[in-house]
């Protein structure tokens, strides 16, 4: 696990994708710092899942039907 995580979320047009793009390009040498940058997917979704309150309610589990179970999960792997 982790002690600290930081999560970047920006509304349109502040660079969000730019910057997600760059930790990607260099997750490795951030690694080495110890810094992970989840790579496993493209679209980081199921880390903001993994955050919420009711995970249920949130559009990106409705879509693809998925139980409580099926999501805490996916919580628990993707938080691993």
């Amino acid at each position: 696990m982790f002690d600290t995580c930081y999560l970047h979320i920006g509304p349109p047009k502040t660079g969000t994708p730019s910057l997600q793009r760059t930790l990607l390009k260099n997750a490795a040498v951030l690694e080495r710092s110890s810094v992970i940058f989840p790579t496993q997917a493209p679209n980081h979704k199921f880390v903001v899942s993994a955050f919420m309150q009711n995970p249920a309610a949130f559009d990106f589990n409705k879509l693809r039907k998925l139980n409580a179970e099926a999501i805490e999960r996916e919580r628990e792997e993707a938080l691993a």
